[in-house]
């Protein structure tokens, strides 16, 4: 009876004031970090060497061209596709079609105006592998060199 009087309440919080949780914050957003991944993977930018990288250089992206009208196809199988819905009449032969990539020397785009394609590997990246300790060397011996 003596300290059933003393009974100490919390003060209630209004009704529209939420506590804070214990979650550990996030630093980033999935979406701040879904942008920082696009932009430095995505090709944009760069100026006219960058549009006709965009553009699959000189070759273009499709790989393929057909040798009756000319137009190009990305694999042997839609030349195929596109063989048999155009030119009905004649035999498809593989052997025909150019590679347009071959003929342009196999790579026909160069990410010019990728962010991540130019990073220059670390000293520390390069002395983790056989081939970046190789190029450490090389680098030395290039300093080495300019010194005198």
């Amino acid at each position: 009876p003596l300290f059933a009087a003393c009974v100490c309440r919390r003060p209630s919080l209004p009704p529209d004031t939420k506590m804070g949780g214990k979650a550990k914050p996030t630093k980033h957003s999935a979406k701040e970090i879904a942008k920082k991944v696009g932009e430095a993977t995505t090709n944009k930018g760069g100026g006219k060497a960058g549009l006709a990288d965009r553009k699959g250089g000189a070759a273009g992206h499709a790989k393929f061209k057909c040798p009756s009208c000319g137009i190009q196809s990305p694999s042997i199988k839609s030349a195929e596709m596109h063989w048999d819905s155009k030119h009905p009449k004649l035999p498809f032969v593989p052997e025909d079609w150019s590679d347009m990539h071959a003929a342009h020397g196999g790579v026909t785009t160069a990410g010019v105006a990728i962010k991540g394609a130019k990073n220059e590997k670390t000293v520390h990246q390069l002395a983790k592998t056989e081939s970046g300790r190789e190029k450490l060397k090389a680098i030395e011996a290039a300093k080495e060199a300019a010194k005198f």
